[in-house]
């Protein structure tokens, strides 16, 4: 059954439920009310229709109900294809927009799905739910009675983390996927295009807005104050760069999880292991960083 819904299309962390947000607010008469919690993601939204996997949307298309717009995570199970599952969500409704992490972005949509997605539950309940504890108890010196490390952490998932990451994204999608009826932005022209980028949507959905795309720009200028993990991507670029090849000294602030992870498995792609046993405050310049590296 074709729907005449717009599917917002987001793997977690990747602003989905903003966007559908800020799609509803334009669409309808309602009083614009933020949606914003404190740690920056838009769960107190009350408006749309999520789906967190393929199942709920074919239980969708079964029946009478067409909503404006949905959002859907398509794929949350290792062995789905995420191109496939694309298709079929597009063989059943008008239009969809799948927002895609852009390559100076990959790290804050990381980091997102990290902290901003599962707030409320234990790491290994929430974004690391498919990780085999198993394998940690058996590989560290650590028993299921103890509190995981920060150290032991950090080096299981400099090997889990990106490359499963990656996968559920497909990396980098938009290079081999493309449908007439699916329009691709980036988190880049989400966040900071957004006029324009709202404007584009407009005109490929082709509805009629019933506010101005300016009357939500206070709520999105606050929507970006509340971003903790922007500026992540570049942060860790740099850190490589003096690490393995600058000779000034770059400092940082205590980084997240997930960028201390991608560090150690960036490290390890050049060829270098770091001294990780106990570490358990990560390194806050390029100089102690670098007297912790060695040639794997």
């Amino acid at each position: 059954m074709m729907k005449k819904t717009l599917a917002v299309i987001y793997n977690g962390g990747a602003y989905g439920t903003y966007l559908e947000w800020v799609l509803n607010m334009l669409i309808s008469n309602q009083q614009i009310q933020s949606p914003f919690t404190a740690i920056g993601n838009s769960h107190l939204s009350t408006v749309g229709k999520q789906f967190l996997n393929m199942e709920q949307w074919r239980s969708y298309v079964q029946s009478e109900l067409d909503y404006p717009t949905i959002r859907i995570h398509p794929k949350t199970i290792a062995s789905e294809i995420l191109s496939q599952n694309l298709d079929q969500i597009l063989e059943n409704c008008s239009h969809a927009v799948l927002i895609y992490p852009d390559r100076d972005h990959e790290l804050l949509a990381l980091n997102n799905f990290m902290t901003k997605v599962y707030p409320n539950r234990e790491l290994y309940q929430g974004p690391l739910k498919d990780v085999n504890l198993d394998e940690i108890y058996k590989n560290f010196p650590i028993t299921p009675d103890e509190e995981i490390p920060r150290w032991i952490m950090r080096e299981h998932l400099s090997y889990y983390l990106v490359p499963a990451w990656r996968d559920q994204v497909d990396w980098f999608l938009p290079d081999t996927w493309q449908h007439h009826r699916c329009m691709i932005i980036y988190i880049n022209e989400l966040l900071h295009e957004f006029e324009s980028c709202i404007q584009r949507i407009k005109d490929f959905w082709g509805v009629r807005f019933l506010k101005t795309i300016q009357e939500l720009q206070p709520f999105h200028h606050k929507m970006l104050g509340l971003q903790s993990n922007l500026g992540q991507d570049k942060l860790c670029r740099d850190i490589i760069e003096h690490t393995m090849y600058g000779t000034d000294l770059l400092e940082w602030s205590p980084l997240p999880l997930a960028s201390e992870s991608w560090l150690q498995w960036r490290l390890r792609k050049l060829g270098y292991e770091i001294k990780c046993h106990g570490l358990n405050a990560f390194p806050l310049d390029s100089q102690k960083l670098r007297s912790i590296i060695y040639e794997a």
